[in-house]
């Protein structure tokens, strides 16, 4: 209770979150959609398996175009 109010009245500062890159980001999302959709192959839940391969589409056709756009940048 007295770190409460201690924050309270003396206000501390909150930690801020460090930014991401996003294709960063978009990395993490990918494999953890991976992940998903094997564990859907191994359960035999074909609908969560089309849904995850519509994601990984998706994310795949980010990714490509971000680091198309970054290539280009660097020539």
């Amino acid at each position: 209770m007295e770190k409460l109010l201690k924050k309270l009245l003396y206000g501390e500062q909150a930690k801020s979150i460090p930014n991401k890159s996003k294709p960063n980001t978009i990395l993490a999302r990918y494999e953890r959609v991976q992940r998903l959709r094997n564990l859907a192959m191994d359960e035999h839940t074909f609908c969560k398996v089309y849904q995850a391969n519509r994601l990984l589409k998706d994310l795949t056709n980010q990714l490509n175009q971000i680091n198309s756009y970054q290539y280009l940048n660097y020539n």
